[in-house]
């Protein structure tokens, strides 16, 4: 069907199909950050680890949906990798250049307005404003009171 400018106005993709994919994207976005933590986190700080937290940077900089703020990103971590490469004891340098990577993270982390502005929010049933529903109405004709915080067994303040 087409409306009055042309538009179609049907579509047979169902909300859950068109918010599915934004879903995953944030998953992964998000999974990938708690590995990072997890990473970072980790009792020893082995060469094995300190490279499975650069790829995993590497990873999260792709992920982000703004093409200027992934290049903005990508060529800080370069300029500020190139500048540790210079540091002529091992450790220090390695050290230097797992700040670097927790530093991009975390500048990531400020971006997650742009990240979930990709997923939508899905509205599955508008809500009424005005009085209580039929069904409300129905079984609950007197209203319904939410108990207070001390009035729930189990659970003390």
């Amino acid at each position: 069907m087409t409306g009055e400018n042309g538009n179609s106005t049907f579509s047979m993709q169902t909300p859950a199909a068109i918010l599915a994919p934004k879903q995953q994207y944030l998953n992964l976005m998000m999974n990938s950050i708690y590995k990072f933590g997890e990473l970072c986190a980790a009792s020893e700080n082995t060469k094995d680890i300190q490279a499975k937290i650069s790829l995993l940077t590497s990873m999260i900089i792709n992920y982000i949906p703004n093409p200027k703020e992934r290049k903005r990103l990508i060529e800080l971590r370069n300029q500020k990798r190139s500048e540790a490469a210079k540091i002529k004891d091992i450790d220090l340098q390695r050290e230097k250049k797992f700040d670097i990577d927790c530093e991009i993270v975390g500048e990531i982390m400020t971006l997650m307005d742009d990240v979930l502005s990709i997923v939508e929010r899905q509205t599955v049933i508008s809500t009424t404003t005005s009085g209580p529903s039929a069904l409300e109405a129905e079984y609950y004709p007197n209203g319904y009171q939410l108990p207070e915080e001390g009035e729930i067994d189990g659970l003390e303040s």
